[in-house]
């Protein structure tokens, strides 16, 4: 019997320590973000500096690959073959990566807007930024994911051309 009291006290020790909603958590968490602020705010400034240099040099690609694909769609048509799949790709890539720019803005503000808090004064407000930053964080991963996925169904239409595309061996020997 005490057994089975030890371990129902356990059960509900852990549930109140581990759980998320929990005043102890809560306040765990705040006192841990006023202690560690001032880490807290070079850590998120060193975060925003790498997505820039990434967001940067990943648009950059963005746009090279749009002008490839672009170039690439043209000439299938130009050589009569049907386009429509290319076409309609192009345009979902068009699309996929203008709502990664506009999750990507969104993020930016989110964690500037986070950077700002006075985490030491405010760190209810600091925990709350923080999820919603790490919230638009993942969106603008799953729009990259989102781009990187048309790609690969690009790619995949393109070996399909190529595979119904008769040869041009023209070898003089026989």
């Amino acid at each position: 019997m005490k057994l089975s009291n030890f371990f129902v006290f356990l059960c509900g020790l852990v549930l109140v320590v581990c759980s998320p909603s929990s005043v102890f958590a809560q306040d765990a968490k705040t006192d841990l973000v006023v202690a560690q602020c001032s880490q807290l705010h070079t850590n998120l400034k060193e975060l925003e500096a790498r997505d820039l240099v990434s967001r940067t040099n990943m648009g950059r690609e963005y746009e090279n690959i749009d002008k490839q694909i672009s170039a690439f769609t043209e000439r299938v048509q130009n050589n009569n073959y049907n386009n429509q799949s290319f076409l309609d790709l192009q345009t979902q890539y068009k699309s996929a990566v203008n709502q990664f720019r506009a999750a990507y803005v969104q993020y930016d503000d989110s964690i500037n807007e986070l950077i700002a808090i006075d985490c030491q004064s405010k760190p209810s407000d600091f925990l709350t930024t923080l999820d919603k930053t790490k919230t638009l964080r993942t969106a603008v991963n799953d729009k990259v994911t989102s781009v990187s996925s048309i790609l690969s169904q690009y790619r995949e239409q393109m070996v399909q051309l190529q595979n119904n595309v008769p040869s041009q061996n023209s070898g003089g020997s026989q």
